[in-house]
């Protein structure tokens, strides 16, 4: 019978959406990774039957087509991100009071339009998935400059130009 032995204990930092230097300072030398998260954004156009869905990672990003026509979703670009774009949209994310956010924005006058489902993970310790439809919020539209920053001009999501507010 062999002996069970106790895994060795190897400190470890968690980083949580932070990027202050005190936080830094006290999470231990891994301080340059970037913070893990994961950023699916649907974007559809209601009326049009169409959209594409933003996946995000501190690796990654792609965009993938959607409709309700039953063909099947498929990538039309990605790309990796760099150490500093990681960087940049951990700070976008720094900015997002996600715990205060609702879980639906609504503009009850409109019945199709630009429909958004953003589903957003911080970290593994915090989660939320949000719909918008036709409404501008400050806080997502932040978020969507940020990943349009990273895209062809043809893929970005038309959300901060809009005149959405009822």
């Amino acid at each position: 019978m062999r002996a069970k032995h106790a895994p060795s204990f190897r400190p470890r930092a968690l980083f949580v959406v932070s990027s202050t230097p005190c936080f830094a300072l006290l999470a231990g030398c891994a301080a340059t990774q970037p913070t893990r998260f994961s950023v699916s954004i649907e974007a559809w156009s209601l009326a049009k039957g169409y959209g594409y869905r933003y996946e995000v990672s501190p690796k990654s990003i792609q965009v993938t087509t959607l409709n309700d026509f039953g063909d099947e979703p498929r990538i039309v670009w990605q790309s990796p991100l760099t150490d500093e774009q990681s960087k940049s949209l951990t700070a976008c994310l720094d900015r997002l009071p996600l715990g205060t956010l609702k879980e639906r924005y609504d503009n009850p006058d409109v019945d199709d339009g630009l429909g958004l489902n953003f589903r957003i993970e911080l970290a593994k310790t915090a989660k939320k998935t949000i719909e918008v439809h036709e409404i501008y919020q400050q806080d997502l539209a932040g978020l969507v400059h940020c990943i349009n920053a990273l895209v062809p001009e043809k893929y970005k999501i038309g959300y901060e130009t809009r005149a959405q507010s009822p």
